[in-house]
C-alpha cells in the first residue's frame, strides 16, 4: 500500500508471519531493535509447544525482510528453557539479547543469549522477586553520554509480599548474568481505593535517567 505524505510516498508492506506455527499460541509481543545497528530487531511473544509454556525468540538481521527463530528459548546443551511468558526483550550496547519474563516458579527472571538468540543462558532470577511478579516490560541505556551507559532495567508489579500492588525494578551491569535487588518505584496506592500499579514500561534517557509509565 502506498501513502502520499507531506515526507513524501510510503510504502506499506503486506503482513507476514515471521515464524509460523501449526498449533499453540503466540500473544503479547513486543520487539526491540539493536542499539547501533538497526537492521537487527529481536521480537518475543509468549507461546505453547505441547502443553509447555514458554517465551519465543525472532530475529531479523536485515531490517525485517526475513527473520529466524523458535517459539522455545534453548540453552547451549539443548535443553528448552520453559517460563510463564510475559517477555520483556532487549538488545544491550553489546549486541547482548536479554529476555526477561516470569519464571515457572511465578519469580521474575531473564535469559541472555550472546549469539543472536540461537542459545540462551538458564534462568537468572531477580532477587527478591516474589512468587506472584507479574507484567514485565525491559529496557537498555544506550546512551554513550549517560553515565550509566550499557545498564538494562526490568520493571514489574509484585502480587504478594511488601510491595503489594506496587511497581518494583531491577538493572544488571554485566549483561544479565546477574541483577540487583529489585528497588520500589511506585508509590503506594491511596487508601480504600483499591488501585494497584500494573502494565509498566521503561525508558532510558540521553543522561541515564530511567522513565517508568503505568496504569
Amino acid at each position: 500500500t502506498y501513502y502520499n505524505t507531506p515526507m513524501g510516498v510510503l510504502v506499506v508492506n503486506s503482513a507476514f508471519r515471521v515464524h509460523p506455527i501449526s498449533a499453540g499460541h503466540q500473544t503479547e509481543v513486543p520487539i526491540t531493535r539493536h542499539p547501533t545497528n538497526p537492521l537487527i530487531m529481536f521480537a518475543s511473544a509468549n507461546t505453547s509447544r505441547g502443553g509447555s509454556f514458554s517465551t519465543g525468540w525472532y530475529v531479523t538481521t536485515d531490517g525485517g525482510t526475513s527473520w529466524f527463530g523458535n517459539d522455545t528459548l534453548f540453552s547451549s546443551a539443548g535443553t528448552p528453557v520453559f517460563n510463564f511468558g510475559d517477555p520483556g526483550p532487549l538488545i544491550d550496547r553489546n549486541g547482548r539479547f536479554i529476555n526477561s519474563y516470569i519464571t515457572t516458579s511465578g519469580q521474575m527472571g531473564a535469559s541472555w543469549s550472546t549469539n543472536n538468540g540461537v542459545n540462551w543462558s538458564t534462568t537468572v532470577t531477580i532477587p527478591g522477586s516474589t512468587s506472584s511478579s507479574d507484567k514485565n516490560f525491559s529496557a537498555t541505556d544506550d546512551a554513550p553520554s549517560s553515565a550509566f551507559y550499557g545498564r538494562s532495567y526490568t520493571v514489574y508489579t509484585e502480587f504478594a509480599g511488601a510491595n503489594l500492588y506496587r511497581l518494583v525494578g531491577s538493572y544488571t551491569t554485566n549483561g544479565g548474568v546477574s541483577w540487583s535487588s529489585e528497588a520500589l518505584i511506585s508509590p503506594a496506592a491511596v487508601a480504600g481505593s483499591n488501585y494497584f500499579h500494573q502494565g509498566a514500561d521503561v525508558k532510558c534517557g540521553p543522561n541515564g535517567e530511567v522513565y517508568v509509565v503505568w496504569t
